[in-house]
C-alpha cells in the first residue's frame, strides 16, 4: 500500500510542477503553445520569428556593448505577443521576466533596445 501511494505520488509531481510552476514551461514551450523559430529563440506567433531573431540579436549585442562578452547567452528566449502567452509563463504585469530557464518577453516587450543608445 505505501509503495503504491508513493508511485503515485511521484508520477504527480512532474504534472504538479507544470502545473503550479509556470516559470519551468520555458523548458518545453511547445506544451504552452508557442513555437521554436532556433534552439533559443521561441515566439507564440511565428511569422513574427524573424523579428523575435533581430530583437535577440540586438539585445545580445546591447549588453556585450554595456557590460561586456556574454560567455554563455540565454538558453531559451519566449517572445509573447499575446498576453494569454505571457500569463502562461507566470510573468505576471511585468513586461519581461528572466527566470532561472530562460527569459520571457511580454506583449510590451517587442521593441528595440539600442535604438537611442550611444
Amino acid at each position: 500500500m505505501i509503495l503504491r501511494i508513493s508511485t503515485v505520488a511521484l508520477l504527480c509531481v512532474p504534472i504538479a510542477t507544470w502545473a503550479l510552476a509556470k516559470p519551468i514551461r520555458v523548458l518545453a514551450p511547445s506544451l504552452a503553445g508557442v513555437s521554436c523559430i532556433t534552439d533559443a529563440i521561441c515566439t507564440d506567433v511565428p511569422s513574427r520569428g524573424r523579428e523575435a531573431r533581430d530583437l535577440y540579436d540586438e539585445a545580445v549585442r546591447f549588453i556585450e556593448l554595456k557590460v561586456g562578452p556574454i560567455d554563455s547567452p540565454p538558453r531559451r528566449v519566449v517572445f509573447c505577443q499575446s498576453e494569454v502567452c505571457a500569463q502562461s509563463f507566470g510573468i505576471g504585469r511585468s513586461s519581461a521576466n528572466t527566470l532561472p530557464f530562460g527569459i520571457v518577453y511580454g506583449p510590451r516587450a517587442w521593441i528595440p533596445t539600442m535604438s537611442d543608445t550611444n
